[in-house]
């Protein structure tokens, strides 16, 4: 899952990210990054990587700068029905994921000025 968090006062959106665990995991066997998925997340190497697909990504359809995601944090913890981050019918619930990241988004945002 991904959720692109924009703030009119902020002039770029940050990224959150709950990374595939297999394709993490993979990232990280190639790149000699020890532990599990939790450690993973936090290595900024691997944090770098994600951050380098989502630029693709972005700019493969388009996207104009100001659109990019200019920071990126990956948490290992899916987000589910149950923790109640996604609905039913498994959309996101963005004000809830912002509301629940919202120490982490104030830090993203701050880096990025």
């Amino acid at each position: 899952n991904i959720c692109i968090h924009a703030d009119p006062l902020h002039g770029h959106p940050v990224a959150l990210v709950v990374p595939n665990a297999k394709h993490l995991e993979e990232a990280a066997h190639k790149s000699g990054v020890q532990g599990d998925i939790k450690a993973w997340c936090q290595d900024q190497g691997l944090q770098k990587q994600v951050m380098s697909q989502i630029e693709a990504l972005a700019q493969s359809n388009k996207l104009q700068k100001w659109e990019i995601p200019a920071a990126v944090k990956l948490y290992p913890d899916p987000w589910t029905p149950d923790n109640g981050l996604l609905t039913d019918a498994m959309k996101l619930k963005r004000h809830e994921i912002a509301k629940r990241f919202a120490d982490d988004i104030a830090k993203l945002m701050k880096n990025v000025q």
